[in-house]
């Protein structure tokens, strides 16, 4: 009985035994899962900054190059828009508004002729004025929308890169996110296994304390043993069994 004791609380450490290495094992496979997720989630994280970046820049160029433009467009609207006059422009309003034979009616009354060909002077030279104004407002236009129409496919490239930039740094972002919800589940599971060791670790020493205490007993039981095969094999206790069984 008390040999198979010893055999089963011998077996009983060997199994506790087996199953700290194997959680000895899941516990050192878990560290090294939890170090690359740690070294994949430092990744997405360099590549959602680098991203944003990229993005940032990209947004801050196309506003720079779109004020740009629209600059241009306001000066040239402006040019259009621009009143004319000066010298001889009330006259010039006076004419526009009356009659031709009652302004020059009153022209002649008053000794004012010369002052129809300042006023037409003053005409011609505004009309050259407006001329020039509308066509260096035109050549400006004409250039803007040139460079609209050239840099129109370069500015939706940009545009397309920018979002597919966000675009990317939304998905480094969702795979960061996951990386580090699989690591804080990871970490986890490590806790608990790290407490059932422990407790494995406690029962393994309170059996090794039994397999001791069973070993000691073990050797206690076979010294008895000796001793009464001894104490069997004397010459007295041999003729002491003879005159019993003679008896």
């Amino acid at each position: 009985g008390k040999t198979r004791l010893c055999s089963l609380a011998k077996q009983a450490a060997e199994d506790l035994e087996n199953q700290v290495t194997s959680l000895r094992a899941s516990n050192a496979a878990l560290n090294q899962r939890v170090a690359a997720l740690q070294g994949d989630a430092e990744a997405a994280q360099t590549a959602l900054a680098d991203a944003k970046g990229e993005a940032a820049a990209r947004v801050k160029e196309l506003e720079e190059a779109s004020s740009a433009l629209q600059a241009r467009l306001d000066r040239a609207t402006g040019a259009l828009s621009e009143p004319v006059g000066g010298k001889g422009s009330a006259l010039l309003e006076q004419i526009l508004a009356s009659s031709p034979a009652k302004v020059t009616s009153e022209l002649l009354r008053e000794g004012r002729v010369t002052e129809v060909y300042s006023v037409l002077e003053h005409t011609c030279y505004l009309l050259q004025e407006e001329r020039g104004s509308r066509e260096r407002a035109e050549a400006c236009l004409e250039a803007v929308v040139e460079e609209l129409e050239a840099k129109g496919p370069l500015i939706m490239q940009q545009r397309q890169e920018s979002e597919a930039a966000k675009s990317a740094a939304q998905q480094s972002s969702g795979r960061l996110q996951g990386a580090l919800t699989e690591i804080e589940q990871l970490t986890q599971s490590n806790r608990v296994l790290a407490s059932q060791r422990e407790r494995f670790v406690v029962e393994v020493a309170e059996l090794e304390r039994e397999k001791a205490d069973l070993s000691l007993q073990c050797r206690a039981l076979l010294g008895e043993a000796e001793e009464l095969r001894n104490s069997l094999a004397s010459p007295a206790v041999k003729r002491a069994l003879i005159r019993q069984g003679g008896a």
